[in-house]
């Protein structure tokens, strides 16, 4: 709030990605390599804004669930961010407003 007593606030929501190591696949439960390759490849190409068109990300919330989950993601041979794409499993969750995020109940 303002110190006229005033406040605004706009929500515009949120989209995310949720991405765990599969331990099926994971020779090293114990070991986090995979996901901190892929936490800066994100930094990179996603965080950055990174845009061909200066309009759109090249890449969205639902584009990296879909890499990274190795239930969606085998009509593809790449590897994912450097790792198999059999490596980690992911989820993506909406919130509408701020008020529906987890940590502001």
């Amino acid at each position: 709030m303002g110190p006229d007593g005033h406040g605004v606030r706009e929500d515009h929501g949120v989209n995310a990605a949720i991405i765990l190591e599969d331990p099926a696949y994971d020779a090293d439960v114990n070991s986090d390599d995979v996901l901190w390759l892929m936490a800066r490849h994100l930094a990179s190409s996603f965080i950055s804004g990174r845009s061909t068109d200066d309009k759109n990300r090249d890449i969205t919330v639902a584009e990296i669930q879909r890499r990274s989950d190795n239930r969606t993601n085998q009509g593809t041979t790449r590897r994912n961010a450097g790792h198999p794409i059999t490596a980690t499993q992911a989820t993506s969750v909406t919130y509408r407003t701020r008020r529906t995020w987890p940590h502001c109940r």
